[in-house]
């Protein structure tokens, strides 16, 4: 009786050991049970086709990867882009966006301005600012007469157009026509003709940058006024080369300025669900640094980053 007992005893443990074991794999952190107001979170991920759309798309897979564990579930919204990103943030439309430093509003912080929702969460790596052209527009100078395409209203492309266009002295009556292109539309409008010149926002190797260089285009540096220039008008950038390795149709480095795209919520987000998110994508950011090797190994705090000078959620320490 005693051996049978043992043996029930034996099993049970065993039973219960398993049990254990199973539910820490599928919770990892240690997640506690409980009520939190945010368990949807929607992501503004930017066009389809842009710069942060498919870093958006990653995240948000790694939070539905243990949204077991965290009661947390993430749904991608395109979005025309980050100068939207910013406004569909503090009107609540979602949790969670990626968003070129150039685009916060900076002056909703200062005192008395009456303050703004968006907070921070991590600073995720930068993106370069690209100029291309066609190939008979050789310099910064040579941009006077083209036709110009500043991106669609509400795109980091367009936000960093206005920026490139201040820091280089230029202005949309410098150019013969200015066109307002969505990511999807710069390939067909330019081997087309259509357009002569433009920035884009992106990271290298990008296929929109990759067909440009094929249909008579190519990449131009900033000059050094240019660069000190853009630099004082937002203080998070920072001087970039393009390699030539980059691309086989170029011929030399190109000169730019990167800028920080950070992960952004509002004050209106739950401090626990903000605590959870975080721990998931902290842990787990090898797996979109791994796609987008232009990121941070992983995500960096922002109290080691001077130049940034913006609230953080609560949820983040």
């Amino acid at each position: 009786m005693k051996n049978k007992l043992k043996f029930f005893v034996g099993i049970l443990v065993c039973f219960l050991s398993f049990a254990t074991f199973s539910q820490n794999a599928k919770n990892p952190y240690g997640f506690k049970s409980e009520y939190f107001p945010f368990k949807l979170v929607r992501i503004g991920g930017g066009q389809e086709g842009g710069a942060t759309y498919p870093i958006a798309e990653k995240i948000c897979n790694l939070i539905n990867d243990f949204r077991l564990a965290s009661d947390l579930r993430c749904v991608l919204l395109e979005t025309s882009g980050a100068e939207f990103n910013v406004s569909g943030l503090e009107k609540e439309l979602f949790e969670l966006s990626l968003i070129q430093t150039n685009n916060l509003p900076f002056d909703k912080i200062a005192e008395n301005a009456g303050g703004s929702s968006l907070r921070l969460l991590s600073d995720l790596g930068s993106i370069p600012l690209n100029v291309y052209a066609k190939n008979q527009i050789k310099t910064i100078k040579d941009l006077t007469g083209s036709k110009y395409n500043a991106n669609n209203t509400g795109s980091g492309s367009a936000a960093g157009s206005k920026v490139f266009l201040e820091a280089a002295h230029l202005q949309e009556k410098d150019f013969s026509a200015v066109e307002h292109l969505k990511a999807s539309e710069i390939n067909s409008s330019f081997c087309d003709d259509k357009f002569t010149s433009g920035i884009f926002m992106a990271a290298h190797p990008n296929p929109i940058l990759k067909k440009v260089l094929d249909c008579n285009g190519h990449l131009i540096s900033l000059t050094d006024e240019i660069l000190t220039n853009f630099t004082k008008l937002i203080p998070s950038a920072k001087p970039f080369v393009i390699q030539k390795s980059t691309y086989p149709e170029l011929t030399n480095e190109i000169k730019t300025v990167a800028i920080p795209l950070v992960l952004v919520t509002h004050s209106g987000v739950d401090k626990e669900a903000i605590s959870r998110l975080m721990k998931i994508v902290n842990a787990n950011f090898d797996k979109v640094h791994d796609t987008f090797q232009y990121l941070n190994s992983k995500p960096t705090p922002f109290n080691e980053l001077q130049e940034i000078n913006f609230p953080i959620h609560d949820g983040v320490h």
